[in-house]
């Protein structure tokens, strides 16, 4: 009898089971939302994006008419109604009638419902001659990456990821196919391998997609193509999460920039890389050569480029061929160049300050290979970067600094940087003393991230003066880089207050020099091997070297601006250079004290220690 109850028991709790199982089922089902109805608006977010409304309202307060138009393929959609939801479904199902009598032949589309015309364009692909280019509407610059507007248009892609043992910094790749072409994008991570290769897929099937979010530019308007920016904008990058992984300075950057190395077997490698916004405050100026004045990343670039070509000519005489596989030398000139193939280009995260980037911020709107306002008398004008303050101003007055004005409290000046690559163009980015052992090198093209502007940058950095120049001493040139803007640049970091530290390293330097960039000393108070010092002293230990190629009077130059002003050539080009910017009413080149390089080796304090950069 027990046993018996208890079976019933056991029956009747599994029926309570399946009736309460059965319940809830039926109370989800009828909890479920219903699908959200088909709008033509729904339709055309789901094909081209969400277009840009414009609307107005006429009439009384209680009886207003509202009208929405939006532009698309060229053609503007509008309607009229007494709500806007309903005038801007309206001027959405215009627009889609509008496509599918481009898209499908022979389609009468001015009777045709909703769902139909919504069945043909998601169902029937449009044939290639009568193909209506979808416009991409304007959205914010933070609104979605390009893998997110690609999946609006397209949900259906299948995205593919694989490693990649590529030597161009970039770790992984992702492919995608549509419509039977098939698309590769490279990145360094598999979220920047994705938006590569989405970018490509909108610009091969949207025609009007843009290269990137902060560029206003044509391809076809960049001396460089996109592909080779994007290369060395990648090898930059990697470079710098390579060098500060393992670090332990917190630092963040505002402009990072490094000089890539291309050789003639289409390899490219980083030589030098640096950030930085700083210049040096006057307080901190130095009589012996120990600080270094102008912290910018692209003008520490430069000068870790010198100490680069340095080690090279210590590799090349100490191998007794007087070259190697970077270096060569003329036994006529009795200089150095670079070997036949080997380039250098140049890369800025963001337009170098100066007339190169201030117009690009006002004129945001405008086509980068076009200057609004060409004439205006602000453009092409010098400018300068003053301590203890952001932005530049214009030059004008006295050429040289005062020493014991500017230690009484007149606060430095500083050339801006697009003025120095301006003078990089002319006189080469070698520098003065490093022009007694080499003909001048010039960059052969310069990559910039945000604020790209070809007509302000063709301007800033070669444009402006070349009206004024006489000619120039033999081997000197106007030289004209290409230029080019990666396809996703990445811009300044929105910090409210720049780092002070810069960081600095040269290939061949085991770790990178972090230099406070209003002392322009170490962070530890070492001086930096990119000082006046330490640079001067790579030069005298080299002239000796080459004591049967380098005049008496060169070897035996013991102040610092005595060797500066022994290489005539370059003096004599620089003076041209300036007097071009004069006569052209440009400004005035401003010179810091002189005090500060009348210095010789040796002068009250020890140069580095020979650490090759060991120490963080």
């Amino acid at each position: 009898m027990n046993s018996q109850q208890d079976i019933g028991l056991k029956r009747q709790a599994e029926d309570t089971v399946d009736n309460l199982r059965s319940s809830d089922e039926s109370d989800v089902s009828a909890k479920k939302r219903p699908s959200p109805p088909i709008t033509p608006l729904s339709v055309f977010n789901q094909l081209y994006g969400n277009p840009k409304f414009n609307a107005t309202a006429e009439g009384p307060p209680h009886m207003l008419e509202h009208t929405v138009s939006f532009q698309f393929s060229g053609k503007e959609f509008s309607s009229t109604a007494p709500t806007k939801k309903k005038a801007s479904q309206d001027a959405a199902f215009q627009a889609l009638k509008y496509v599918a009598s481009k898209n499908v032949e022979g389609a009468e589309t001015e009777n045709m419902t909703l769902d139909e015309i919504s069945k043909l364009l998601l169902s029937k692909p449009a044939t290639e001659k009568a193909r209506v280019a979808p416009v991409i509407p304007e959205l914010p610059t933070d609104s979605s990456s390009p893998a997110g507007r690609l999946y609006m248009f397209d949900s259906t892609l299948t995205f593919n990821f694989a490693s990649s043992d590529a030597n161009d910094g970039s770790r992984y790749t992702c492919t995608v196919t549509k419509d039977g072409k098939t698309f590769t994008g490279r990145g360094a991570s598999k979220k920047a391998a994705k938006h590569d290769v989405a970018s490509q897929v909108l610009q091969a099937f949207y025609s009007n997609f843009p290269a990137s979010e902060d560029s206003n530019s044509s391809d076809l308007q960049l001396g460089l193509n996109p592909t080779l920016a994007d290369r060395i904008s990648s090898l930059v990058e990697q470079k710098y999460s390579d060098l500060t992984k393992n670090s332990t300075i917190a630092l963040r950057f505002q402009v990072l920039s490094g000089i890539v190395l291309e050789r003639p077997n289409d390899a490219f490698e980083v030589i030098t890389l640096t950030t930085g916004t700083k210049v040096i405050s006057g307080d901190h100026l130095s009589l012996l050569g120990h600080a270094v004045n102008d912290c910018h990343a692209e003008i520490l670039a430069r000068r870790c480029l010198r100490q680069f070509l340095y080690m090279q000519i210590e590799e090349a005489i100490d191998n007794g061929s007087f070259s190697n596989d970077i270096l060569r030398f003329d036994p006529i000139k009795k200089k150095f160049s670079l070997q036949e193939g080997c380039r250098l280009h140049l890369y800025i995260n963001t337009a170098p300050c100066g007339d190169a980037r201030i117009f690009v911020i006002q004129d945001q709107g405008s086509s980068a290979g076009n200057d609004p306002n060409p004439n205006r008398k602000s453009r092409g004008r010098l400018r300068m970067k003053i301590e203890v303050g952001m932005g530049t101003v214009f030059s004008q007055g006295r050429s040289v600094q005062t020493w014991d004005g500017i230690k009484c409290g007149e606060r430095l000046l500083t050339m801006s940087c697009s003025d120095k690559l301006a003078a990089c163009n002319v006189l080469g980015i070698q520098g003065a003393l490093l022009a007694h052992f080499f003909d001048p090198i010039y960059l052969d093209g310069i990559t910039i991230g945000t604020c790209f502007s070809l007509a302000h940058l063709q301007r800033a950095t070669y444009g402006r003066y070349e009206p004024g120049l006489e000619p120039l001493p033999e081997s000197y040139r106007m030289n004209e880089p290409s230029f080019s803007q990666p396809s996703r640049p990445k811009g300044r970091i929105p910090i409210s207050k720049a780092t002070s530290t810069s960081l600095a390293w040269t290939k061949g330097w085991d770790f990178p020099e972090y230099i406070n960039g209003e002392t322009g000393m170490l962070l530890d108070k070492r001086i930096s091997k990119l000082s006046k010092a330490y640079l001067f002293g790579k030069f005298k230990s080299i002239a000796m070297k080459l004591s049967d190629h380098v005049a008496k009077k060169v070897q035996d130059a013991d102040y610092y601006c005595d060797a500066k002003h022994l290489s005539i050539d370059y003096q004599n080009a620089k003076v041209n250079l300036e007097k071009a910017f004069a006569k052209l009413g440009l400004g005035t080149w401003i010179h810091k004290p002189e005090e500060q390089n009348l210095f010789k080796l040796g002068e009250k304090g020890p140069l580095p220690s020979e650490s090759n950069g060991k120490s963080e």
